[in-house]
């Protein structure tokens, strides 16, 4: 069963998806596949590298190291957590995440940005249709840049009795992304033209679909 638990947690390290338009390589680089070692202020989680590689081609131009997400110290991941089945709430975890998106920002010493009340609406109704098919939504060229992510919710188990479960739900949607260049490129913007949007939508069979985008503005 801890075999189990700890490939579901692993999938979270290849769940998130991006538009890798306007990329910018970040430093420092990671080996010869240039996979990048951020590090995670998650509350609950922590990354481990686990030195095996993914090199198919149709995933990544340079292969990819697998990056493995853990509970953190002092931390364990079980099946059921009653404490976060009784109050983690849809709704709750939305009004959290512009907060928690420049918070996430400002570990990494960025500045905050502005949200987009029209892009957070957008973003909200795709991650519903995310949960029917997993793919980027019809973005014309150029205009949006997005992510988007899967992580069971399972994931959440981890967080202890009394702790705000929303607040760090929403946390762990952006720190899903991390270790990922092509997420960290349009998560960690320094453009001030920039403006994001955010929604999530948690599946009554248990998995929480995330959708940033963000846009340039004139």
């Amino acid at each position: 069963m801890k075999k189990l638990i700890t490939l579901l947690i692993v999938l979270l390290s290849i769940s998130g998806y991006s538009q890798m338009s306007e990329f910018e390589p970040f430093k420092p680089y990671r080996g010869e596949y240039n996979y990048i070692d951020w590090p995670m202020y998650s509350q609950i989680w922590k990354l481990e590298w686990s030195g095996k590689y993914v090199t198919d081609k149709n995933y990544s131009k340079y292969g990819s190291e697998i990056l493995m997400t853990l509970p953190s110290e002092g931390r364990t991941n079980t099946i059921k957590n009653s404490y976060v089945e009784e109050n983690i709430d849809e709704e709750k975890v939305n009004s959290y995440l512009y907060e928690s998106f420049n918070e996430f920002r400002k570990d990494y010493k960025l500045n905050p940005v502005k949200e987009n009340k029209k892009l957070t609406k957008q973003s909200k109704e795709y991650s519903k249709q995310l949960v029917k098919k997993f793919k980027h939504s019809d973005y014309r060229s150029g205009k949006y840049l997005e992510c988007i992510a899967y992580f069971p919710r399972m994931a959440v188990n981890a967080i202890k009795e009394g702790e705000n479960v929303n607040k760090i739900v929403a946390e762990s949607c952006f720190d899903t992304f991390v270790g990922s260049a092509g997420h960290m490129s349009m998560l960690l913007k320094e453009d001030k033209r920039y403006e994001y949007g955010f929604g999530v939508t948690i599946d009554q069979y248990g998995g929480i679909f995330v959708v940033v985008q963000a846009q340039k503005t004139p």
